[in-house]
């Protein structure tokens, strides 16, 4: 007892001088091993449960000598929730891991993509195609086998924040086996001391910090780290005052803009910008929510690579280095664990949501709007959707004084409806819903996906390249058929794979289209944005691809949908160069200038034959959409959700059927049978 590892191990006499000790331990270290050289090898035998055990307590031995046994036990005490598992979030899993946290919940819906190598401590390739939660939970445990570590398979955004921050709604603890179910864990959650941000989309992160603040949950956020070639510098700042970080930036503008954060913090001003007078002279104000990030404008090479915003997506668009993604996670880490040994996390009297000052007004409450005046359910949503749907959703509602009779759109945020039509959107039976566009086949699970199409009005399963135009098929078949139109072709993103094998798949693309009931050719079209990852751009493939599906589809008389980024001028060129086009082209989410819209609906001959789509997902991002919609023939609107997910698409529908029936100055009622007549229409033979 008291004696160190070695001179235990070693049994060194305590009175021997320095030299005679170091011999000593060569000596007996060079004995030893000619000991057990010449001992012969004994049978194996199972492993001794009591003795793993025993070697448990060494695993963090590092850790409580360095800070002590009392702040140690703040770590095993802790509850740390990690949302977003890419190149920073996993790096943060796997230091907060091997600091000795005691509970891990880490939330994610992706899977380990080829592309996410670079960057992930995830990304093996035994690992591509699985799910990072599973990974990183199975990498958790077997760095340290006491963590409660759990699982929620899913993206948090504004609507599902509270739910799971609060209830722990879709943890599960992660089977140890690969073959065993995962295990219900929500009824015994904890809420997290400390909640991790590190996704890379502002709007969420916005809808995550402002449920944080209100209910008063420490979190650390971080910053983009796409578009940085070097590790410069990582800095730990208020997320009122981040400089040179875009995600942080635009994060803090959609707080400030949709959730009512003060505006008088002294943070400086963005490359090129200038700060007013005014500006200079406010007092700053902290927010209170930690920031990790490094700064954008230390890159090496000026001029080399793509250029980033803040995210890195599987598409390419950003590149990334793992000595930056790493550093930030390692730092929002060390932050998190400081904290909860220092002490600065949850206490009696900061525990639940704040009840005076700004904090109290940047999270709704937790009214919800009844169906009959009692119940807070509507049929065929779930109720923690109900309550975030009407009043309660800072998202995507604005205040609950508004009413849409007599609103003047303009007036408004662009991406908030009314609640009063939000509240009637959320009573309207489903079968009222036609979804235009969706890829809810993507998703793996056909028999959720047929039961959300046997509740709606329509569906369009649209597919985006041959390895999955079977599977959208496979929706119609089964037990229980539903017929719902699908539409197959060859997406811009994919061009590049499909590249040497277009004769092949031209071919299945006009048998299947000519003789599948109900079927037409898309999702095609061009994309100057996406850039493949693992290959070089190749506009003039995606050209070739589009011209071929087009002209296949006029060919055959049959409706295209059509997938447009920063390509108006070649797509119009394409349009107006054709001898003829198909009967109906349907702009899917359509992201054009109102100019755009109505240079394409006056065309001689074909005006008539364009159809507009909008979701909230793509549309609700932009200010524009209001003109937009507004300039779109009533009788050629589309209502879509773009999602793969078909958890999510009955919500997302609901809010943009809201926010149609806000700019077009319709009911609820009449926005859903407009834009369902006009999908039937569309998909009509």
């Amino acid at each position: 007892r008291g004696m160190s590892c070695t001179r235990a191990l070693l049994h060194t006499p305590q009175r021997a001088t320095p030299r005679a000790l170091d011999v000593h331990r060569r000596i007996s270290f060079v004995r030893t091993r000619v000991r057990v050289r010449a001992t012969p090898t004994p049978t194996p035998t199972p492993p001794d449960a009591d003795a793993c055990a025993l070697a448990s307590p060494w695993r963090f031995e590092g850790t409580k000598r360095l800070y002590g046994a009392e702040r140690f036990a703040a770590l095993e005490r802790a509850h740390v929730l990690v949302i977003g598992l890419g190149g920073v979030g996993s790096w943060a899993v796997e230091a907060l891991a091997r600091s000795g946290i005691g509970a891990l919940t880490l939330a994610d819906l992706d899977d380990v993509c080829e592309t996410n190598v670079n960057r992930q401590v995830a990304a093996l390739t035994s690992t591509v195609g699985m799910s990072k939660a599973h990974v990183l939970a199975k990498r958790v445990r077997d760095i340290n086998p006491d963590c409660d570590v759990r699982i929620v398979e899913d993206f948090v955004q504004g609507w599902n924040v509270e739910a799971i921050v609060e209830r722990g709604e879709g943890a599960r603890r992660a089977a140890a086996d690969d073959a065993d179910e995962d295990e219900d864990v929500s009824g015994a959650w904890r809420r997290p001391d400390y909640v991790l941000d590190a996704i890379d989309k502002e709007r969420d992160k916005a809808a995550i910090v402002a449920y944080c603040v209100h209910a008063r949950v420490p979190l650390c956020v971080t910053g983009g780290a796409g578009g940085l070639d070097s590790l410069q510098d990582v800095r730990a700042d208020d997320l009122s005052s981040t400089t040179f970080n875009r995600l942080a930036s635009m994060t803090r503008k959609t707080l400030r803009k949709d959730y009512n954060f003060p505006k008088d913090t002294e943070g400086p001003t963005f490359p090129g910008g200038k700060k007013s007078a005014a500006k200079k002279a406010r007092k700053s104000s902290k927010w209170g929510v930690k920031c990790v990030y490094a700064p954008e404008n230390q890159n090496v090479f000026k001029t080399a690579g793509t250029k980033g915003r803040g995210g890195i997506g599987c598409d390419g668009v950003g590149g990334s280095a793992v000595f930056v993604t790493g550093a930030i996670g390692f730092k929002a880490a060390s932050e998190i664990a400081l904290d909860l040994m220092q002490e600065k996390t949850s206490s009696s009297s900061n525990y639940g949501p704040a009840t005076t000052g700004w904090r109290s007004r940047v999270w709704p409450s937790t009214a919800t709007v009844a169906v009959d005046g009692s119940s807070n359910t509507v049929e065929g949503i779930p109720h923690d959707i109900v309550s975030s749907t009407n009043v309660t959703e800072t998202d995507e509602l604005i205040d609950s004084n508004e009413t849409a009779k007599g609103l003047e759109p303009s007036k408004r945020d662009a991406s908030q409806p009314t609640s009063a039509n939000l509240a009637a959107a959320a009573k309207l039976d489903a079968e009222e819903i036609f979804d235009a566009h969706c890829h809810w086949h993507l998703d793996g699970d056909q028999k959720v996906v047929r039961e959300l199409c046997a509740r709606l009005a329509g569906a369009c399963m649209t597919t985006t390249r041959p390895g999955d135009w079977n599977d959208a098929l496979a929706i119609r078949e089964g037990d229980q058929p539903v017929n719902v139109p699908v539409a197959l072709g060859v997406h811009p993103w994919w061009a590049h794979l499909e590249k040497e094998s277009k004769d092949a798949w031209m071919t299945r693309l006009r048998d299947a289209v000519t003789s599948v009931p109900s079927c037409v050719v898309g999702e095609i079209g061009l994309d100057k944005v996406a850039v493949p990852p693992d290959a070089d751009a190749d506009y003039e493939n995606q050209l070739d691809c589009f011209a071929r599906q087009f002209a296949l589809a006029t060919e055959l008389k049959k409706p295209v949908v059509v997938h447009c980024v920063k390509a108006t001028g070649d797509m119009q060129r394409m349009f107006r160069e054709a001898p003829d086009l198909p009967p109906r082209i349907y702009m899917h989410s359509f992201g054009g200038s109102s100019e755009f819209l109505r240079q394409l609906t006056t065309m001689k001959k074909y005006g008539d034959r364009f159809y507009f789509g909008f979701s909230s997902v793509i549309n609700l991002r932009s200010p524009k959409t209001q003109d937009i919609i507004r300039t779109t023939p009533d009788d050629r609107l589309l209502l879509e959700s773009d999602l793969c997910d078909p958890m999510r698409a009955e919500y997302e529908l609901r809010i943009m059927l809201a926010f149609i029936a806000d700019v077009k100055g319709w009911s609820v009622n009449d926005a859903a049978r407009i834009t369902r007549e006009n999908a039937n229409r569309f998909y009509g033979e």
